[in-house]
C-alpha cells in the first residue's frame, strides 16, 4: 500500500469516526448538547444597546461565583464587537469588556452576554457574596453620591430610630423595619432614582432608593453598609437591574432587601452581579446606554434514569467543567483550527510566514485581547526586538544563551510597559495579557534570519503576511459558533486532524504560483519546426566553425 493510499484510508477512518460520535452525541443528548442539564439551572440574558464610535469600549457586569451560585457557561457576542471576561475582576465584581472590532465605524450597537447559573441554597443569615471579609477601617461609612450620609436630617432620624437599640444588629432591624415599612415601593423611571435624602423627604423611592437610604442610616450610625446590584428570577419576564443592602453585623454580612421585604436571608431568586457598584454597563465614547435582564428556567435532564452512554456523553462534555478550566480547554480546542487554516494558507494558497504556530498564536492573542492595538503593541515590540538582535550580533553569542537575552529584553520592555500604562490609568493586561513571548523571541530570530539570507523586503513581507494572517484568524476564532460547536462537540477536533492529514499529502501547485505565472500558462505552445532538410546538408550550410565541431 502506498503512502498516499495509507494517508486517504487513515483520514477517511478518522473523520468518519469523529462524524460518527458527534451524531451519536446529538442523538444521545438532544438539546443538551448545547444547553447545561444540572437541575435548578437558569439562563441570565443581558442586553445593553447604546450608540459609539471607532474607539468605543463598554465594560457590562456578570454574575459573581460564590458558594450559592456557579457558574455553568458564558457566551458574549455581538455584531461588530468582540467582548470578553475581563482577569482583573475581583470577588466585588466581574466584568465583560466590549472592544469594537476594526469594521465598526459608529452607531447603534447591541451587546449580547449569555450565562448559565447553577443555584443552591443559601444558609440563614449569610450574604449572597462571596467576599465576607471584613471591611477596612472607615470602609463603607464615607459619603457617596446619592449617599448623604454627613445630612443632619438623616442623622437625626437614624439617631431617633435606634434610640432604644443596644446592639448593632438590633439598630440595624430597627432601621431595615422602618424603610420597609414607612417608605412607599415606587417603580423606577428612566430620568434616574431618588437619592438617601430624597427618598426621606418623599417617604417613597424604588429599590435603589430604598437602598440608598437604608445605606445612609446604617453609616450614620458608624455600620458599614453597602449597596447589591443583582437581578431577581422571574421566568419569562423582561426586566431591570435590582438593588438591595447589605451591612456588616458582627462577622459576617447582612442582607437586607427593603423593597420586596425580606430581611436577614434572602431567597435563592436573587442573583447577585456586583457589590457597592450599581452600575450594569458602562464606558467611553458611547451614549444612551440601555441594559435590560431575561431570565428563563432551563430544563433538567435528570440523571436518576439516564443510561449509561448518556452518562459517558455527559463525563466527556467541556461545558460541565468550571469557567476557568472550560475557557482552558476552548483555547485548546481552537488551537488544531488555527493549525489547519495556516497549513491552507502556506500549502495551498502559497502565503509565506513564521512558522506555523506562530501565526496560530498570534490570532489566539488578538482574540483574546480583542483590540488592534494589541496588533501594533506587537510590531513594535517585534521591531524594538529586531534592534536589539543587531547590537546582540556584535558579541557573537551562542544560539541558546543570545535567546535567553533577547527574552529578558522583551520581557523588560513589557514590564516597563505596563507601568508606564499604569501611570496613564491604562489596563496593559487588556492589550498584553497572553502575548506568547518564546513564539515573539523566535520570530525575532527568524525576521533577523530571513534578512540576512534574503534581504529587508523578503523579511517585511513575510512579516506583514504573518500578520496577516493572523488578522485573519482573529476573525474566524472570534467567531462564537466555531467555539461553541468545539464545545459541544470536542470530537470534532477528529475532522480538523482528517484534513490534516490530506493536506500533508498534497503536491499540487499553490495559488500564488499560478498567479506569478499565468502569463507563460496563457501563451500558446509552439512545437519545434520539422527538419526538412537531411542533416548533412544543414552542417554544410553552417559556418566554418560550426563545421570544425561537427
Amino acid at each position: 500500500m502506498s503512502k498516499t493510499t495509507l494517508t486517504w484510508w487513515t483520514a477517511s477512518v478518522l473523520g468518519l469516526l469523529s462524524a460518527a460520535l458527534m451524531l451519536g452525541r446529538w442523538h444521545v443528548l438532544g438539546e443538551e448538547v448545547r444547553m447545561p442539564s444540572l437541575a435548578e439551572t437558569w439562563k441570565l440574558t443581558l442586553i445593553v444597546q447604546g450608540r459609539g464610535s471607532a474607539s468605543t469600549q463598554v465594560t457590562t457586569v456578570l454574575p459573581l461565583v460564590t458558594p450559592q451560585q456557579q457558574i455553568v457557561q458564558e457566551a458574549f457576542h455581538a455584531p461588530q464587537f468582540i467582548g470578553r471576561a475581563e482577569e482583573r475582576s475581583t470577588p466585588l465584581r466581574r466584568t465583560v469588556l466590549w472592544t469594537a472590532q476594526p469594521t465598526y465605524s459608529g452607531g447603534t450597537f447591541r451587546l449580547h452576554a449569555e450565562c448559565y447559573l447553577l443555584l443552591r441554597p443559601r444558609p440563614e443569615g449569610a450574604g449572597l457574596g462571596a467576599a465576607q471579609t471584613p471591611p477596612h477601617a472607615g470602609e463603607y461609612l464615607r459619603q457617596e453620591p446619592g449617599i448623604e450620609v454627613d445630612d443632619p436630617d438623616l442623622a437625626a432620624c437614624a439617631r431617633e430610630l435606634v434610640a432604644e437599640a443596644s446592639t448593632p444588629s438590633d439598630q440595624v432591624e430597627r432601621l431595615y423595619r422602618f424603610v420597609d415599612e414607612q417608605i412607599a415601593n415606587e417603580p423606577s423611571v428612566s430620568t434616574g432614582s431618588a437619592s438617601a435624602l430624597l427618598c426621606l423627604q418623599q417617604e417613597a423611592g424604588d429599590s435603589l432608593a430604598k437602598s440608598r437610604l437604608l445605606v445612609a442610616l446604617c453609616r450614620t450610625r458608624g455600620i458599614p453598609a453597602r449597596l447589591v446590584l443583582g437581578v431577581t428570577l422571574h421566568a419569562g419576564n423582561e426586566q431591570k437591574a435590582h438593588i438591595w443592602a447589605e451591612a456588616f453585623v458582627g462577622d459576617h454580612w447582612l442582607p437586607m432587601d427593603a423593597f420586596l421585604h425580606h430581611w436577614g436571608r434572602l431567597p435563592r431568586s436573587h442573583v447577585v452581579l456586583a457589590h457597592n457598584d450599581v452600575r450594569v454597563a458602562h464606558g467611553r465614547s458611547v451614549r444612551g446606554l440601555e441594559s435590560a435582564f431575561l431570565m428563563e428556567k432551563v430544563p433538567s435532564f435528570g440523571s436518576e434514569s439516564a443510561s449509561w452512554i448518556q452518562r459517558l456523553y455527559r463525563a466527556a462534555s467541556p461545558q460541565r467543567l468550571p469557567p476557568q478550566d472550560r475557557g482552558l480547554v476552548e483555547f485548546l480546542l481552537l488551537l488544531p483550527l488555527a493549525s489547519l487554516l495556516v497549513a491552507v494558507f502556506r500549502n495551498v494558497i502559497g502565503m509565506p510566514t513564521f512558522g506555523t504556530f506562530a501565526p496560530a498564536l498570534l490570532g489566539l492573542a488578538f482574540r483574546e485581547t480583542g483590540s488592534i492595538i494589541g496588533m501594533g503593541i506587537f510590531v513594535g515590540i517585534l521591531l524594538l526586538g529586531w534592534s536589539m538582535r543587531k547590537v546582540l550580533n556584535r558579541f557573537h553569542l551562542l544560539q541558546v544563551p543570545r535567546t535567553a537575552v533577547m527574552l529578558s529584553l522583551i520581557v523588560a520592555v513589557l514590564v516597563g510597559l505596563v507601568l508606564v500604562a499604569h501611570q496613564g490609568q491604562i489596563s496593559a493586561s487588556r492589550y498584553l495579557s497572553l502575548y506568547p513571548l518564546v513564539i515573539l523571541t523566535g520570530m525575532i530570530e527568524r525576521f533577523w534570519t530571513l534578512e540576512e539570507e534574503d534581504g529587508s523586503a523578503a523579511s517585511f513581507r513575510t512579516l506583514g503576511a504573518t500578520l496577516g494572517l493572523a488578522a485573519i484568524l482573529w476573525g474566524v476564532l472570534s467567531w462564537s459558533w466555531v467555539s461553541a460547536t468545539l464545545l459541544a462537540y470536542p470530537e470534532a477536533v477528529g475532522v480538523v486532524v482528517a484534513l490534516l492529514l490530506l493536506l500533508g499529502r498534497y503536491t499540487g501547485y499553490r495559488l500564488t504560483e499560478l498567479y506569478r505565472f499565468r502569463e507563460f500558462l496563457s501563451e500558446p505552445q509552439t512545437q519545434p519546426p520539422t527538419p526538412t532538410q537531411p542533416v548533412g546538408v544543414i552542417v554544410g550550410e553552417c559556418t566554418p566553425t560550426l563545421q570544425r565541431r561537427f
